[in-house]
């Protein structure tokens, strides 16, 4: 009953926050909305916005897709070295399959059970390592997540002293240096212990041995390396893909540089659990940041969208995959499954 009351508060916000970026702020730069209605508003915004998405040069927007699914791949062998340094021997051609069954519940099914707890139980199923299995999928995420932040953390000092980016980069560097903390905790148990982290009163005995399997790569020096160079291409690939897309719809004025602190910036905001898939969040997001730097609504809401459906069509890749597992349990009893007792 909680879940089915947080997926609708997420829906409701998610719902707001988009009609209010639609409704309330001029898209156009040159829209008249006088004698406009609410809903007048919303439809021309939409039409002038489906225009802009329908006339997108297609060799780059073919670029831009290209790009996507190679940095998919690149992070699906990312997973497999992980899995490796466990002696987890799951076929590539599997993980693959199962990587394109993750990002189909990460960014297209409204479902609280997150596509990397469906890889994770289906790729544990192959193995008796499921807490290993568990957290390889955990340390991925943060490898993924921790080199996006890397990157804007390294554009950061070019930005330090720009108007219009001083904060975004300053927040960035903040954040960097907290995550840099919390990854040093995380790697000293005894500390962790004494300040009640780690207690086996407050956590169950399963939680234990996910960090166990954590606290494993500790010494696995050259796969975390390679795993975070491999992150740092896919990242800046992905980010790379929105500055092409951006000028696939006929913007020409962009900065590469300012997409380094745009693009992770947004990806952070997205990841706030407010909405269904960051949606809403994520117009307002793009919105707000690119206004920094002069881009118009048209362009910037334009590319949020654009971006959402070429991943959510090419997210598709996965449902014929988990269609194939025919499963018969529910995502409740995965969900259960896979995360630790009273999460």
């Amino acid at each position: 009953m909680k879940n089915k009351i947080y997926m609708i508060l997420r829906l409701v916000i998610g719902i707001s926050i988009l009609l209010y970026v639609l409704t309330s702020i001029q898209i156009g730069e040159t829209a008249d909305y006088a004698g406009k209605s609410l809903s007048g508003r919303l439809l021309y915004n939409i039409v002038l916005l489906k225009k802009q998405i329908l006339g997108i040069d297609k060799p780059l927007f073919t670029a831009g897709i290209t790009l996507i699914l190679l940095s998919y791949i690149i992070s699906f062998v990312r997973w497999y070295f992980l899995l490796k340094v466990h002696d987890i021997d799951i076929p590539f051609g599997r993980v693959i399959s199962l990587g394109f069954i993750g990002v189909l519940f990460n960014n297209v099914m409204p479902s609280t059970v997150g596509g990397d707890i469906v890889k994770a139980y289906y790729a544990a199923k192959d193995t008796s390592k499921r807490a290993a299995v568990v957290t390889t999928v955990l340390v991925d995420r943060i490898i993924g997540m921790g080199s996006l932040l890397l990157i804007s953390v390294a554009a950061a000092p070019f930005f330090i002293f720009d108007r219009q980016l001083k904060v975004v980069s300053m927040l960035l560097i903040a954040i960097f240096i907290f995550s840099v903390i919390v990854f040093w905790l995380a790697l000293h148990p005894k500390l962790m212990q004494k300040i009640s982290l780690l207690k086996k009163g407050r956590m169950s005995g399963k939680f234990i041995e996910m960090y166990k399997a954590f606290y494993f790569y500790k010494d696995k020096t050259r796969v975390l390396v390679w795993s975070t160079v491999m992150s740092v291409v896919l990242q800046m690939m992905m980010i790379y893909v929105q500055y092409i897309f951006i000028r696939a719809m006929g913007y020409k004025g962009a900065h590469f540089g300012d997409f380094l602190i745009l693009i992770p910036a947004i990806t952070y905001i997205c990841a706030i659990p407010i909405s269904i898939m960051g949606w809403g969040v994520g117009e307002a997001a793009y919105k707000a940041l690119f206004n920094l730097v002069g881009i118009a609504n048209v362009y910037s809401v334009g590319l949020s969208l654009i971006s959402r459906i070429s991943m959510m069509a090419i997210n598709l890749i996965g449902l014929p995959l988990y269609m194939n597992h025919k499963p018969t349990e529910t995502l409740k009893e995965i969900k259960e499954s896979v995360m630790p007792e009273g999460e």
